[in-house]
């Protein structure tokens, strides 16, 4: 079975009902949140697939894991419906496929920025408003994290593009380089 058409007709479902409901934003917040925490506590993916827990007990189970004292209505709609349905192993696609629809119609662009040591909230800035000049009439989601396995420079994801300006991919491309010249040379 192909889950990709799945997760995104109810992803879309959940989009237009959000609209349709003037809750999209928060939503997509509150979405946000529980993907985190599908990541991030693999108990809590478990505990949504077992045969065991009643369906009330798994929609309380979502709302604690948005983590804000109210959910959303439209979202715990949501819930019943995929539950219902038993699409629950489905969720985590689902949800991923919600923030990707949701970012395309609000024209979200996601960057991340991976450095070895964090960077000021000045310089943060300042390449946060470079970026947008190039992408005019787009929002940005802007990520900075630190990886000090990197040694030093930068890498920056942005959307589908990738530059990678760092130390340990400077060197991985010198022995890429290297092997390659030595295979030519035997």
């Amino acid at each position: 079975m192909d889950i990709g058409p799945i997760a995104r007709r109810y992803a879309h479902a959940l989009l237009l009902y959000a609209v349709e409901n003037a809750a999209e934003d928060q939503v997509y917040e509150q979405v946000e949140k529980l993907t985190a925490a599908l990541q991030q506590v693999p108990g809590l993916r478990a505990a949504l697939e077992s045969l065991g827990i009643s369906k009330s007990e798994k929609v309380k189970l979502l709302c604690n894991a948005v983590g804000q004292e109210r959910t959303c209505p439209v979202l715990v709609n949501f819930f019943h419906m995929v539950l219902d349905n038993k699409r629950q192993h489905l969720m985590m696609f689902i949800l991923n496929s919600f923030m990707f629809a949701y970012r395309k119609q609000k024209r979200i662009r996601c960057c991340r920025l991976i450095t070895a040591v964090p960077m000021s909230d000045e310089k943060l800035k300042e390449l946060e408003q470079t970026i947008l000049h190039y992408y005019r009439g787009r929002r940005i989601e802007f990520d900075a994290t630190v990886n000090p396995d990197i040694i030093g420079g930068c890498i920056l994801e942005l959307g589908y593009i990738r530059v990678d300006a760092s130390v340990a991919g400077g060197l991985k491309n010198i022995k890429k380089n290297m092997v390659e010249k030595n295979k030519r040379i035997v």
